[in-house]
């Protein structure tokens, strides 16, 4: 999901290791853009799920529409793969040499 956005957000980051960002500053802003995307898209299902539990209510079996432990677990879930899958691209931004990435632009 992110590893497109670090290519491309890459000169930003570049520049903030240039200029002496710490490696783990650079993965939290990494991580802190992923969560916010992945927070809007589980508010937004979340929402999407409700209305479509309320419509489909005569085919749900052993559970009401909303049910909030269901969508609390499905949205923690759903946090918990986001973040795991950002930290490969944010480890990645993070150990960069700035050097070398200025140097290629």
């Amino acid at each position: 999901m992110r590893e497109g956005g670090v290519e491309t957000d890459g000169r930003h980051r570049k520049r903030h290791l240039a200029i002496g960002a710490r490696p783990s500053s650079v993965r939290t802003l990494v991580l802190g853009e992923a969560m916010m995307l992945a927070g809007a898209g589980v508010a937004l299902g979340g929402v999407v799920a409700v209305i479509a539990g309320r419509a489909g209510r005569a085919l749900l079996f052993g559970t009401a529409p909303f049910d909030p432990l269901v969508l609390g677990a499905a949205a923690a879930i759903m946090m918990s793969v986001a973040a795991i899958a950002t930290l490969i691209p944010a480890t990645a931004a993070a150990s960069a040499d700035p050097s070398t990435l200025l140097r290629a632009e």
